[in-house]
């Protein structure tokens, strides 16, 4: 039998200080990271992982980066003044403001945009005026969401002989790379009785004939180039009126 003790603060979080515009770290330790859940709130309402706002949970520690991330574009413009520089997203003009900061010096348009994200995807054109006419070009920005499990792989039991699926549904930029572990060991596609598939968004880790050796943590990792998260999840398996938690696979 598994015992599971409720998890502890071996190292708090602390009052922080940072200029606005910086970005912000956080960091705890727990006494334990096996079947542990980890949840950030701010103000009573739950944080998610985005583009600006990167979670993890690592070796027992926790940490919180609220980045604050600006994209610049610029172009460079040659003709007789006066000129006159506009930005465009998506055909729709841009104003200056805390969202937007436009300026034009030395033959040199640039627009830097504050806050990344995914809503700050399209394209984006720089025209220029003067009398004599009108120029513009253009370029497409794609902002990248990293991986988000919306619905997280449960704890499950399950009876010995049966068929079992641990799944979960994830959102993010393409492509998604999953992968699986059990115990904290990578499981690998050629496992006996164990598929692992991620088709719609939903990653599913089916075990068939379900023995003693499956019992145990499982860990579904997600990755894509904007970042990781993770989510675990326990199969316990029964066995005359028993309970096996944790066992390794055969080799």
């Amino acid at each position: 039998m598994k015992v599971i003790n409720k998890p502890s603060f071996v190292k708090t979080l602390g009052s922080v200080s940072v200029a606005v515009g910086n970005p912000l770290h956080l960091e705890c330790q727990l006494d334990e990271d096996i079947g542990v859940s980890i949840t950030w709130l701010k103000d009573g309402k739950k944080l998610h992982q985005t583009v600006d706002c990167k979670q993890s949970f690592e070796d027992k520690m926790v940490s919180l980066d609220i980045l604050s991330i600006t994209a610049r574009l610029q172009c460079t413009v040659k003709g007789s003044p006066e000129l006159h520089v506009t930005w465009f997203l998506n055909d729709k003009e841009l104003s200056a403001g805390n969202k937007y900061k436009i300026t034009f010096k030395d033959g040199i348009a640039t627009l830097e945009i504050s806050d990344i994200a995914l809503i700050d995807s399209g394209n984006y054109t720089c025209e220029v005026l003067n009398e004599a006419g009108c120029e513009s070009c253009s370029t497409m920005l794609t902002i990248k969401e990293p991986p988000l499990f919306i619905k997280k792989i449960e704890n499950t039991t399950a009876v010995l002989g049966d068929t079992v699926k641990l799944q979960g549904t994830i959102k993010g930029s393409a492509p998604i790379n999953v992968k699986w572990m059990k115990d904290s060991q990578m499981l690998w596609h050629d496992e006996p009785n164990v598929i692992m598939a991620f088709q719609n968004n939903i990653a599913i880790l089916t075990i068939a004939n379900v023995d003693i050796c499956h019992g145990g943590t499982y860990t579904c990792l997600a990755e894509n180039e904007a970042g990781q998260q993770k989510c675990e999840a326990s199969l316990a398996v029964q066995v005359l009126g028993l309970f096996c938690s944790s066992c390794s696979f055969p080799i």
